[in-house]
């Protein structure tokens, strides 16, 4: 699953969504943001609440686990 740019807000670089071929129903979601307010505004979309609503009861795990990466220059 990727976004289409109709679906992208401010600040929005990339959000895709890939199951891992050994188990579909481990799920990664990758994010990218042009910065923190970028990050901000993606938290504060009124559609995020409906997503991860939908999301919670695929995640076996206590909860979603976040990794913030520094790109490579």
């Amino acid at each position: 699953m990727t976004r289409t740019s109709g679906d992208r807000h401010e600040g929005d670089i990339a959000f895709d969504a890939y199951a891992k071929a050994a188990n579909p129903r481990a799920y990664w979601i990758f994010e990218v943001y042009q910065d923190e307010d970028g990050f901000q505004v993606h938290l504060n979309v009124p559609y995020g609440g409906i997503f991860n609503a939908a999301l919670g009861p695929l995640i076996e795990e206590d909860a979603s686990v976040l990794t913030f990466l520094d790109p490579l220059a």
